[in-house]
């Protein structure tokens, strides 16, 4: 503090040293140092002074001036801020403890520590004072210090009775005293003793520019507003200076908003904040919203409560609730959403909570965010289980639950059901028939076929009937169960007679592969004729395409050769993408009916224009064979030669060379008859074929005059195919059972126990195959790929594609992508299955992204296209991926389309992920609010796929920092934590949301409460 000082030591001194005068009028020589250091003290010649005592003490023989002259001493060492002052004045006190003047002592040394603000060293001297030895001013002086030292270490009781003491008299301190008695009753809650007090203090001139601030302050706290408001006016109006205007306005602005004139209230609270250097607290904020929206001044209230929400009290839980309600009134559901979703989680106000709570989960629902609303209507029921808004809640759980994605967990909701309305049956129906959709898509045939099973339990729409058994239909042939494949689909054809529905003629379809596969060819023809007779070439092009092959195949099955070469020719004449396939066919056609001049031109035709064919090798060989037939030996060995030595994976191999064999028997070169021979019998002991040759290579060798090497063939032959087998087929049978029941380590150990007790049967490989396979579905990549790279050195085992198909997809599983790419490629080109290449192409497509190879993965993109949908939603990921990688090349217009593409085609993951990324190229071009709309629609139209769920909501965040919408995004990303089942999403919603509050907290730092009185310590005290 800075005190007016007078030097009331001084006058104590001089009236002292007059009282000694009229003692002893004459100084003796030896006082005269006495004498001078009273002179020069009086002229506060401080130094001199006390060089004059020093002198004193040496000659001096007085023992009262002795005493007088070191405390002088140590009186004028303080004075010049000596180092020993203190230490003199210590030592006075120790030597002199009786001295009138240790008083005096007491009193500068605790005037010291009190200017050094060390207030418990100064309260030990003041308290060492007999108050009754000081001068009045001293003593008014040290009262005034000491209590001032108390209440600055809050011992308010003590401080209070010297303040009080000094206050009744008139002194210098007695307006300081008013004020701090004043302050110490305010804290304790006696405003009436409060407000006399200030009144007294406000007479001073430095005090009247603080107290109208407290008074204030006091009627507040009383609820005197009126008071408060006449009282403050007529400060106003006086002109008077204030030493804080801004506490001031803000107490006005308070009364009139107790008042409930928020007009006024605004005026003042206007006036508070442009007086203010620091933001308005929050809570003063709040109830400047308060104001603004009971005011209609609701948009500037929605940014005052926006600040208020950030809060996690009280007064941030009224902030979001407001704040949500006015959001409402402006239709602004998601931004309501997340202010009633903090209001909800607030425990200061359960009405509140409830209200909030209530309101989320409505707006959840009415956002078409159905799973959401359905836990959060469940969470109110169980935590309001008395609400009054109980039958409202239970309604619209049941309306959330018939509009949910969440098929399954909407199923079991609906079979807990005792008794299903129709309603209730028309609902089950629909989700039962989704959820086996989204099954199906994800590849889940089995499961997929349960659910539509469940649908058909309750017919009551009679389209769904008809789309559930076509789809179940789709799932067997799928699995290859024929059988049941074909009454799935007859029941379309029961459920629709007159053929009207979207998936009829699918159904046709569908039904006539089935026979097809089941080699019912008169039945099969019959249903690809109908197809192809109705079917819209535009629309349905590749099923068409396809069904006019396969119609031709069945002409060809049934021996009707020329109707199959008048669909053949169509096929041709029509520019289809199977040409080299109906070449194909129609050669070998042309050589049943002994044609070979045309049967070798339509050869040559995929022989010479399509290298690539699938179909190349295949056509070799007919060729070869034909010519064979027809004795052109020398033709045919050349076929046959090409097969063998260009194409040794080929399945056509060991044929070529037992008909290779015969034809050069044939033209007696019977050394390469006999070399094909044990060729077959080497390297295909387990063949069909190997009994033929076998019986030839005897021929052979007796033509030769080698019988004796035949032993060692047949010996072989016998190895690779024992005799008694029935014991063999049961042990394999029975671990083949395990298998498909899916208990695959039990299947492993039954497998390699075959393996070992039957290490020369032909299922040897079969064995060595499901063991494998086992492998993968028990997620052991590293095990199973080492079983498939064995088989894969079997190019004629049976499931030889399926080996290389494996191969590929767990080198892409362990991100060996440039082996996955080699595999992908050899399934696509040993395949003749348009399923098996489209897949081995998504494989390709896949990863050449993930290479970075764009152009490649775009080019098995388009070829998916040009293929047609043979796998469940390859369109919709051939799409996506065409805008991947436009989009890694920057080729920003064309990502968009193919994105835009994507989900317009199918509503699965592929499409879930095309309208993030479309969502996402809002975001980067800062186009925010269009990105909130479209991960709103993502959100809607993809609510199953919780990782671009989950993803979507940390965007939508970032779209709203984007925006400065902080309590947006805080509360997005809380929703995130709350909601998301993927803990990597969890996670990174967790770090963003640490981000975005610490950054808030150093950007907004926050006020104490405004409404208390200000700490007195800061004020200074005059006269």
């Amino acid at each position: 503090m800075n005190y007016l000082k007078v030097p009331l030591i001084i006058l104590i001194l001089c009236l002292n040293i007059s009282a000694s005068a009229q003692q002893s009028l004459i100084f003796t020589q030896k006082d005269r140092w006495y004498r001078e250091g009273i002179e020069l003290l009086q002229r506060e010649k401080f130094s001199s002074a006390r060089h004059a005592f020093e002198k004193y003490l040496k000659e001096g023989e007085d023992r009262i001036k002795l005493a007088d002259a070191q405390y002088y001493i140590a009186y004028c060492g303080i004075k010049l801020n000596n180092r020993d002052g203190q230490g003199l004045v210590r030592q006075f006190i120790h030597e002199y403890p009786d001295h009138p003047k240790v008083a005096l002592a007491y009193y500068e040394l605790g005037n010291i520590k009190y200017e050094e603000k060390k207030y418990k060293e100064a309260i030990r001297y003041y308290e060492q004072i007999d108050l009754a030895q000081l001068g009045r001013e001293s003593r008014d002086d040290a009262q005034f210090k000491w209590a001032y030292s108390y209440f600055s270490q809050q011992q308010f009781d003590k401080s209070l009775k010297l303040f009080n003491d000094l206050k009744r008299t008139d002194n210098k301190y007695t307006h300081a005293s008013n004020y701090y008695a004043g302050y110490i009753y305010f804290q304790k809650g006696l405003y009436d003793m409060a407000y006399t007090d200030f009144k007294r203090a406000e007479k001073n001139e430095y005090y009247a520019r603080i107290v109208p601030e407290l008074l204030v302050k006091i009627y507040y706290k009383q609820r005197r507003y009126d008071d408060l408001i006449d009282y403050a006016n007529s400060v106003l109006k006086s002109g008077k200076p204030l030493s804080n205007e801004s506490e001031f306005y803000l107490y006005l602005a308070e009364s009139w908003y107790r008042k409930g004139d928020f007009i006024q209230a605004l005026v003042y609270f206007d006036l508070y904040a442009n007086t203010i250097k620091d933001p308005v607290d929050y809570q003063v904020l709040f109830r400047i919203a308060d104001a603004k929206q009971r005011t209609g001044r609701e948009r500037e209230a929605i940014e005052d409560f926006k600040t208020v929400a950030l809060q996690s009290d009280t007064i941030g839980q009224y902030g979001t609730f407001y704040l949500g309600n006015l959001y409402l009134k402006y239709d602004n559901k998601a931004f309501a959403m997340a202010a009633f979703r903090k209001a909800r989680d607030g425990n200061y106000n359960r009405f509140m909570q409830e209200e909030a709570a209530l309101n989320y989960a409505k707006l959840s629902y009415e956002q078409g965010m159905h799973q959401a609303a359905i836990q959060e209507f469940l969470s109110f029921k169980q935590k309001y289980p008395d609400s009054p808004y109980t039958e409202e809640v239970n309604d619209l759980l049941t309306e959330a639950y018939f509009r949910t994605n969440n098929y399954e967990e909407a199923i079991k909701h609906f079979e807990n059901i005792p008794f299903k309305s129709e309603r209730v049956r028309k609902a089950y129906q629909k989700m039962t028939y989704l959820q086996g959709t989204e099954f199906f898509n994800d590849k889940k045939f089995f499961s997929a076929v349960q659910l539509f099973d469940k649908s058909l339990q309750y017919p009551v729409d009679n389209e769904l009937v008809i789309n559930a058994n076509f789809w179940k239909g789709e799932a067997y042939s799928i699995g290859n169960k024929y059988d049941d494949a074909i009454n799935a689909y007859s029941a379309v054809f029961r459920a629709d007679p007159n053929g009207r529905s979207l998936y009829y003629l699918r159904a046709r379809y569908g039904i006539a592969h089935a026979y097809f596969n089941r080699k019912e060819y008169d039945k099969a023809l019959g249903h690809f004729q109908y197809f192809t007779e109705r079917a819209n070439r535009n629309t349905q092009g590749n099923y068409y395409e396809d069904a006019m092959v396969r119609l031709a195949d069945c002409y060809y099955a049934n021996k009707n050769y020329d109707r199959a070469l008048q669909v053949l020719g169509q096929v041709l004449a029509e520019n289809r993408s199977q040409k080299d396939y109906a070449y194909f066919r129609r050669g070998v056609i042309h050589g049943i009916n002994g044609n070979l001049e045309q049967a070798n031109r339509s050869f040559d035709e995929v022989i010479q224009r399509y290298p690539n064919s699938n179909y190349f090798v295949d056509a070799l060989f007919q060729k070869g064979q034909f010519n064979f037939e027809s004795g052109n030996y020398a033709n045919a060995i050349a076929q046959f030669n090409n097969v063998v030595r260009n194409h040794p994976q080929s399945k056509f191999v060991p044929y070529a060379l037992q008909s290779r064999a015969l034809a050069n028997s044939n033209l007696r070169n019977y050394a390469s008859t006999a070399s094909d021979y044990k060729e077959i019998l080497e390297k295909y002991p387990g063949h069909p074929v190997a009994k033929n040759a076998l019986l030839g290579l005897q021929q052979t060798l007796s033509t030769m005059g080698n019988p004796e090497e035949f032993d060692q063939y047949l010996a072989q032959f016998r190895n690779a195919n024992p005799r008694d087998g029935d014991f063999e087929n049961i042990e394999f049978e029975s671990a083949r059972n395990l298998y498909f029941g899916q208990k695959y380590e039990n299947a492993i150990s039954a497998f390699r126990r075959f393996i070992t007790q039957y290490p020369e049967s032909s299922n040897i490989l079969e064995a060595r195959y499901f063991i494998a396979d086992s492998y993968y579905r028990l997620d052991q990549p590293g095990q199973s790929l080492e079983g498939f790279y064995e088989l894969s050195t079997y190019p004629n085992y049976s499931r030889y594609i399926r080996v290389i198909q494996r191969i590929a997809e767990l080198e892409e599983e362990m991100g060996n992508y440039p082996a996955a790419i080699w595999y992908y490629n050899r399934f696509a080109s040993t395949s003749t299955s348009r399923r098996d290449q489209q897949q081995a192409f998504m494989g390709l497509v896949n990863n050449y992204y993930l290479l970075g190879k764009y152009d490649s993965s775009a080019y098995f993109s388009n070829r998916i296209l040009d293929g047609g949908q043979a796998v469940a939603g390859a369109e919709t990921f051939a799409h996506l991926y065409l805008g991947k990688s436009a989009l890694q090349q920057n080729k920003n217009a064309q990502a968009r389309e193919f994105f835009q593409k994507t989900v317009s085609i199918a509503k699965d993951e592929y499409a879930a992920e095309a309208q993030y990324h479309l969502s996402e190229m809002l975001f980067k071009a800062g186009n925010y609010r269009k990105s909130i709309e479209s991960l709103y629609d993502l959100n809607s139209q993809f609510g199953t796929y919780p990782l671009w769920l989950g993803k979507s909501f940390l965007l939508i965040a970032e779209n709203y920092m984007g925006l400065n919408e902080t309590f947006q995004a805080q509360a997005t990303l809380e929703s995130v934590i709350e909601y998301s089942p993927v803990e990597e999403i969890k996670q990174q919603a967790r770090i963003r949301l640490e981000q975005i509050m610490a950054s808030e907290k150093n950007r907004r730092p926050q006020s104490g409460d405004t409404l208390e009185i200000s700490n007195p310590e800061s004020k200074q005290i005059r006269n």
